[in-house]
């Protein structure tokens, strides 16, 4: 099992493709595993010449579960020690939904560190665009379903 280590937290990750091609780091979002990212998926990456990784964030799937509050930028300092692990100097970002936010923080903080930045399905910030009506934002905060009904 892969680990990356960013202070005491582990992220788990995993590669596929040629590590001395150009590499594309896949960023997830809230909630969602590594997985998300389908290994067909990926493949279809790596028959277009790059190396594919994909990981856990913190709190969630195989990645550590932490007991104090975390920020973007410690989300970001995740993804970099990935590439830190994989010894890549330069990556290809993508980020899906919160996954664009983390990437969109990498670009901002670390640009020496990326090759591209793709934000999908997500927003900046800014007040007034892209914000969830009361009632999405309610569903994504509100504790997990206990059965499938």
């Amino acid at each position: 099992m892969a680990m990356a280590l960013n202070g005491s937290c582990e992220i788990y990750y995993e590669s596929f493709g040629d590590p001395v091609d150009p590499t594309l780091l896949l960023v997830n979002g809230l909630g969602s595993q590594c997985i998300n990212y389908h290994e067909d998926w990926c493949a279809m990456f790596v028959e277009r010449g790059l190396r594919v990784v994909r990981y856990d964030n913190r709190d969630v799937g195989l990645s550590s579960k932490m007991h104090e509050a975390y920020t973007l930028s410690d989300m970001v300092a995740d993804g970099i020690a990935v590439l830190d692990a994989i010894d890549v100097e330069r990556a290809h970002v993508m980020g899906l939904s919160m996954g664009g936010m983390i990437v969109q923080v990498m670009a901002i903080e670390h640009p020496d560190r990326l090759l591209s930045m793709t934000s999908v399905m997500s927003r900046t910030g800014e007040p007034g665009y892209g914000e969830s009506t009361r009632e999405a934002f309610a569903l994504l905060t509100a504790p997990p379903a206990v059965d499938r009904d």
